[in-house]
């Protein structure tokens, strides 16, 4: 229930005291009402200074400070963070993962060590039993598109909203230590395994007054992995508008198709996912 309750005041948080001073109370709290509350503040500030301190709250001697700390780090930790730090965090939270007492705990550093692992797209995160494997495929352009610089950003982004989808308790995992899984380590780890095939499939500009009006449409296919057999097809379409100059086009045409590919992950993707795995 308390991992929740900060889900909702993470989201919904607005005005928190300085960062110092949520971190003298994650602390020195006496109360861990206050280290609560600090955790959550620190998490909202989205500070890196916050990082050091919610680590050492993994070790905290209340459950709720240390689930709160734990589901944190997923979002305090970015590609901004020093890769040391990175490290340390990962380190923490597999271990947090692995051996505390509380199982909500242990839930919400499973989940924050596989967000940590895909921070920048990639990377070889941590392996979550149970969990579900996703091998996102190079963007494709549709006939007459050629705008690879947007297929990469897009590929980019679908990785990141697959990875860090909140409609499902289990973690996707788009990434695996050595590389791809093979169907035996699935299996050994009992993972589902998918693929995901985007293509921008038109982009189009209609400049007038001054403005310009960027459509994009954008389809998505999803497969079984390894075996790469086809379930699911999906695609949608977005508008951007901009000023006129190449520069904006540029903006808009990059803003357009990771909205679209974004809102497809969220809405048709994931809840298809669950659906076929009938994973919660």
């Amino acid at each position: 229930m308390m991992v929740a309750l900060a889900t909702v005041m993470l989201v919904g948080g607005t005005a928190w005291a300085n960062v110092p001073q949520l971190i003298k109370d994650l602390e020195q709290g006496s109360d861990f009402k206050i280290r609560l509350s600090a955790a959550i503040g620190l998490t909202n500030q989205n500070d890196q200074r916050g990082v050091e301190p919610m680590i050492k709250a993994l070790g905290d001697s209340n459950q709720n400070v240390r689930a709160a700390a734990a589901a944190g780090l997923g979002k305090l930790v970015n590609a901004s963070t020093t890769k040391a730090l990175q490290k340390k965090a990962l380190a923490a939270l597999k271990k947090a993962a692995d051996s505390d007492s509380s199982s909500v705990v242990k839930k919400a550093a499973t989940k924050s060590a596989a967000d940590i692992g895909v921070i920048g797209g990639g990377g070889a995160g941590a392996i979550v039993a149970g969990g579900i494997y996703i091998d996102v495929q190079p963007v494709a352009l549709g006939a007459g598109v050629t705008a690879s610089g947007v297929a990469t950003l897009m590929q980019k982004t679908i990785t990141k909203a697959l990875a860090k989808q909140k409609k499902m308790q289990t973690t996707v995992m788009t990434s695996w230590p050595g590389g791809k899984p093979t169907a035996a380590d699935l299996k050994k780890n009992s993972v589902d395994g998918f693929q995901v095939t985007a293509t921008l499939t038109s982009l189009s500009v209609k400049s007038g007054g001054g403005n310009a009006t960027v459509a994009c449409k954008v389809k998505l296919i999803v497969a079984t992995y390894p075996a790469a057999s086809m379930f699911a097809f999906v695609d949608g379409g977005a508008s951007v508008m901009g000023a006129d100059t190449p520069k904006e086009i540029d903006l808009s045409s990059e803003d357009c198709a990771i909205a679209v590919a974004e809102s497809l992950i969220d809405s048709k993707v994931v809840p298809t996912l669950k659906t076929r795995t009938g994973k919660p």
